[in-house]
C-alpha cells in the first residue's frame, strides 16, 4: 500500500500544508505547498523517520517542497537528542541554552 497523502485548510496565516503518511498512520511528511503572504518560507518541509519499535529518530527540515535541501537534521536514539546539524549555521536560541 502507497503512503497516504491529505491536504489541510489553510492555516489562520494562509499557509497550505500537505501530509503524508506511511502504511501505519505515521506522518511521515508536512509539506508547506502553498506558503502565506509575508510568511517566512526558510522551512517547506519537515520529514519524520520512525525506528523499529515506532518512535521517531530522525527529523530532517528542507528549503523546498521537493525534500533537497537540508536546513538541518535532528536524530534522537532513545529520547536522547544525539546529533544536531545545522547546514546554514544558524542555531536556535533554544538549543544556545542546552548547549
Amino acid at each position: 500500500m502507497p503512503p497516504a497523502i491529505s491536504s489541510a485548510p489553510p492555516t489562520r496565516d494562509g499557509n497550505v500544508h500537505q501530509y503524508t503518511y506511511d502504511t501505519a498512520g505515521r506522518k511521515i511528511s508536512d509539506t508547506v505547498i502553498t506558503l502565506g503572504a509575508g510568511v517566512n518560507g526558510s522551512v517547506r518541509r519537515i520529514d519524520t523517520a520512525y525506528n523499529s519499535q515506532g518512535l521517531v529518530y530522525l527529523q530532517t527540515s528542507y528549503a523546498d517542497t521537493a525534500g533537497t535541501q537540508i536546513v538541518n537534521q535532528v536524530e534522537d536514539h532513545m529520547g536522547l537528542v544525539s546529533h544536531v546539524e545545522f547546514t546554514h549555521g544558524i542555531k536556535p536560541s533554544y538549543l544556545k541554552m542546552l548547549t
